[in-house]
């Protein structure tokens, strides 16, 4: 996990793609907070494993976590 944060935020993270190539957006429910965000992977080879990331408006990221296919987001908390 770290890694992967590591790498996105160096301009080398693995973004999951759609079916036509692109970075894939978590589509969520209607009002919740990930909506609309862009997927990572944490690394090759593991599905179960992601990483969301969301450009706020003062320009920071915010970041989450889940390890099972959305049922738990966690929002992690970068020093």
């Amino acid at each position: 996990m770290n890694r992967g944060l590591h790498d996105i935020f160096n301009g080398r993270g693995i973004p999951r793609l759609d079916e036509h190539g692109n970075q894939k957006i978590f589509k969520g429910i209607e009002g919740e907070k990930w909506k609309c965000v862009l997927e990572w992977k944490v690394r090759l080879g593991n599905g179960d494993y992601r990483i969301l990331t969301k450009q706020l408006p003062n320009g920071k990221t915010q970041v989450s976590f889940t390890d099972n296919h959305y049922n738990l987001i966690l929002d992690v908390i970068l020093k």
